[in-house]
């Protein structure tokens, strides 16, 4: 067995003629390359150096072995070209771990696109078993284990408020105090809504669909409105966040994977 490395190592020893100039080109130390080309050997069961005082040049084994390491290292360019046209398909029933979720791949692979949707628990289940999804994220352990689970991130809801509004000193508030109140609310938010709904069946909503023109209408209104622990939203002086301590207004996410 050899490792990926070795055939871009056996390349630059080739072409450099020492092992020091090939490992100032590959950016490792000369005892790390030394012993990684000893390890190919070993795998390889034959040498595959000639090596002089001051040179060290691939022998007829060796200049076999490299013809097989340029075909190695094209064959996993070629792949990794494929990949790059192939999404990564996420998916979440709360945006803002989705979003978290979106950017970490992002960043792990510069070159994949990523595809990400919101649902509901049973059809993020669903198509993470059928295929259509490649990393879900859920509010709650699946009942099978046929999936490998861990925990992603914690959000917790707060309600933002104006000062002189009459919540204005309240260090915590629940629920049940909450409702009857007409509030902001915005209709992206998932799994959240349901809950919110659930737990304020008196109180009105006003609802907006868009982050951006939610977060203008908070600045300039008097309503109260739902925030979490990932809202990207800068509070102004007149403004402050109130913790909601019910269980349900904290969540724990799941990350789902195959």
């Amino acid at each position: 067995m050899f490792t990926l490395e070795q055939p871009e190592q056996l390349l630059a020893v080739e072409r450099d003629q020492t092992l020091s100039r090939a490992a100032r080109s590959l950016a490792v130390s000369q005892p790390t390359l030394t012993r990684s080309m000893q390890a190919l050997e070993r795998a390889l069961g034959v040498p595959l150096f000639s090596r002089t005082k001051n040179q060290i040049i691939l022998n007829e084994a060796g200049k076999k072995t490299a013809a097989f390491a340029r075909d190695v290292l094209k064959q996993c360019e070629q792949f990794q070209n494929e990949l790059a046209d192939t999404p990564i398909r996420i998916g979440s029933l709360a945006p803002m771990p989705l979003e978290h979720l979106r950017n970490q791949i992002r960043q792990a692979n510069p070159r994949r696109a990523v595809e990400a949707k919101m649902a509901d628990g049973n059809t993020l289940l669903r198509g993470l078993e059928e295929g259509s999804f490649d990393q879900i994220i859920l509010d709650a352990w699946p009942r099978t284990k046929r999936f490998s689970c861990k925990v992603f991130e914690t959000e917790t809801l707060f309600i933002l408020v104006k000062q002189g509004h009459r919540f204005w000193n309240r260090q915590t508030i629940d629920f049940e105090t909450l409702n009857g109140e007409t509030m902001l609310l915005n209709t992206q938010i998932g799994s959240w809504e349901s809950l919110v709904r659930e737990k304020m069946p008196d109180s009105t909503f006003l609802m907006q669909t868009d982050l951006q023109a939610l977060n203008v209408v908070r600045r300039h209104s008097s309503l109260p409105s739902f925030v979490s622990n990932f809202t990207p939203y800068t509070l102004a002086s007149n403004e402050r966040m109130i913790p909601l301590v019910d269980s349900e207004a904290t969540k724990t996410f799941l990350l789902v994977t195959r």
